[in-house]
């Protein structure tokens, strides 16, 4: 018996059940994560069409599958898995997963603490990763081997493939703003005028996660310079982010032709300003994959993370992924990607715009 009255009961092997009436999909962070989650989720929903399935997702990323229609509701993961898996928040949490019944769950994620989660909850079949032998606990366990590099989206995807599940024929990232998010959207570029002519979003941030640091993955902001008033000759050029990134913005556009809206849009409205615009910039970053998700042409710098496991997830006709000559795999400075790269993915994604 465990703290909090709860046995770990059912390890190892458990049959798929045929027709379940709840399922559960675990993965509390971050946005792009959860975004690369999306074509496990419309699997499973499609596998299983009468099934209610939720999802476990944790106060900062939960708004990157909010309004999917394949999605029941999401369950708060709370202090849960944002870079840590305190005990006490761990069984509660547990508790409340237990009392809504799930006949099945699934964990597309390396940390076993996501696998040991679902045990507790006594959820009865539990797919998931089985990364360096940490897939104890689960019923089918998909194996990571990172020496290959893959997608994760590819690698999401292996855990419905391991527990049998029929596969999408073209996979894709999804998202869906609501009303609210596009009239949001409508009324800032009203506001500012903008709409006779193409629009260019573009993303100066990345590489803050709860948990996570890695500004490494910022392109330059001399780089940025350097480009934006080439863009500008194209379109309107709309440089977005969070509160947090305002300063930042403002250092890009400060004596160029472009508008600082960063702090402006939430992430749904962000996303119904992507299905208006022509083409979004940005580097290894959730709203890079937001845009992707939101069908909207999208060129990403990358480094030193690799493009082989993030990179854009999408056909050549919609996302590009830029990464230093020769460092695909990961460990290149962003800052070896030239201006004059950039923006030739740019001209060739445009086409005649």
């Amino acid at each position: 018996m465990l703290r909090g009255g709860l046995r770990l009961v059912g390890v190892g092997r458990s049959r798929r059940p045929a027709a379940p009436k709840r399922v559960l999909l675990l993965k509390p962070c971050c946005i792009g994560d959860l975004l690369f989650t999306t074509p496990l989720l419309a699997a499973i929903s499609e596998f299983w069409p009468g099934a209610a399935v939720d999802y476990l997702a944790g106060p900062h990323a939960r708004a990157a599958v909010l309004g999917n229609p394949h999605l029941n509701e999401i369950v708060d993961a709370g202090l849960v898995g944002a870079g840590r898996y305190p005990w006490p928040a761990m069984l509660k949490l547990a508790g409340v997963l237990r009392r809504r019944g799930y006949a099945a769950a699934f964990v597309p994620d390396r940390s076993p603490a996501l696998a040991l989660l679902a045990l507790l909850a006594r959820i009865p079949y539990r797919a998931g990763l089985n990364s360096g032998g940490r897939g104890l606990g689960l019923s089918v366990a998909a194996p990571v081997d990172d020496l290959q590099p893959r997608h994760e989206v590819e690698r999401y995807l292996d855990v419905a493939r391991a527990a049998g599940l029929s596969l999408p024929s073209q996979p894709k990232l999804e998202y869906y703003p609501d009303a609210q998010a596009i009239e949001q959207a409508a009324a800032l570029l009203g506001e500012l005028g903008l709409g006779s002519r193409p629009l260019i979003t573009l993303n100066p941030a990345g590489g803050v996660n709860p948990g996570t640091v890695l500004k490494e993955k910022r392109w330059p902001l001399a780089a940025w310079r350097a480009l934006l008033p080439r863009l500008a000759a194209l379109a309107d050029v709309l440089v977005i982010g969070g509160q947090a990134d305002i300063a930042l913005a403002a250092a890009v556009t400060t004596g160029l032709p472009a508008y600082n809206i960063a702090g402006r849009l939430d992430l749904a409205a962000t996303g119904a300003l992507f299905q208006r615009a022509a083409l979004h910039l940005g580097g290894d970053t959730g709203t890079s994959h937001l845009a992707v998700a939101c069908a909207c042409r999208t060129v990403a710098i990358f480094g030193p993370t690799s493009v082989l496991q993030y990179g854009l997830y999408g056909p050549a006709n919609l996302a590009r992924s830029l990464y230093p000559v020769g460092k695909q795999e990961g460990g290149g400075l962003t800052s070896d990607v030239p201006v004059a790269a950039v923006y030739a993915a740019v001209r060739e994604l445009l086409g005649d715009l």
